[in-house]
């Protein structure tokens, strides 16, 4: 549908940021409702045919992080693999990742 109110402009625009993460699918509505353009990622980001920086890919944990768990826990994780070979005891990381 097209929508001339930013809020259901909006709503759409999520719905498609939603597709693209969901399906590795880029959709974007044009001029009309019943015209787009789709783009397919064959491979899944960050994985070894499509490798990203590790900014990108710290980004994309926190973003799947977000589902399960508190932003500060997320970002001491990030923190500790970062400075993995530093860590003095793996335990320390391993009691984080536990449920």
């Amino acid at each position: 549908m097209f929508y001339r109110t930013p809020v259901l402009r909006h709503k759409r625009a999520s719905s498609i940021v939603a597709l693209t993460q969901a399906t590795g699918k880029v959709a974007c509505p044009l001029f009309s409702p019943f015209s787009s353009l789709e783009e397919n990622q064959p491979y899944p980001r960050g994985g070894l045919e499509s490798p990203l920086p590790p900014e990108a890919i710290e980004e994309k944990f926190r973003a799947n992080a977000a589902i399960a768990i508190a932003r500060e826990k997320a970002e001491e994780i990030v923190s500790m693999v970062r400075d993995l070979e530093d860590l003095p005891k793996i335990e320390t990381l391993a009691d984080l990742l536990a449920p």
